[in-house]
C-alpha cells in the first residue's frame, strides 16, 4: 500500500505544511500579479511621458525664434536656447529609461510562461 490516499495527503500537508511545491506556485502566483499590475500601471504613465517630450519640442522650437518676443537680450535669447534643449533631453531620457523599464518587466512576465 504504497500509494496515499486523498486523506493521507490532506492530513500530512495540514501537519507539515505548504509542500515546496505549492510554496513555489503561491509565490509565481504572486510575482505574475505584481509584474502583470505593474506593466498596466506604467503603460498608463507613457501618454504623459510622451507628451513632456512633445511639449519639450515645442518648447525649444519656441526658444529657437526667441518666442516670439520682438525684444532681444543675447544672454538671455543662449541661455534659453540652451536650457530648452537640455529639457528635451531629460524629457526624451526619461521616456526612454521608462520603456526601457517596461521591457524589462516584460522580459520577466514573460519567463513564468
Amino acid at each position: 500500500m504504497n500509494t496515499l490516499t486523498y486523506f493521507c495527503k490532506g492530513f500530512m500537508a495540514i501537519a507539515k505544511g505548504d509542500s515546496e511545491e505549492v510554496k513555489a506556485l503561491k509565490i509565481e502566483r504572486k510575482a505574475v500579479s505584481a509584474l502583470t499590475s505593474q506593466i498596466a500601471v506604467k503603460k498608463g504613465e507613457t501618454p504623459d511621458l510622451e507628451d513632456k517630450v512633445e511639449e519639450a519640442k515645442e518648447h525649444l522650437e519656441a526658444a529657437k525664434f526667441n518666442f516670439g518676443e520682438e525684444s532681444f537680450n543675447n544672454n538671455s535669447y543662449v541661455s534659453n536656447l540652451i536650457q530648452a534643449k537640455n529639457n528635451l533631453s531629460e524629457a526624451e531620457e526619461a521616456l526612454e529609461a521608462h520603456l526601457a523599464l517596461i521591457s524589462f518587466l516584460e522580459e520577466n512576465l514573460a519567463k513564468f510562461k
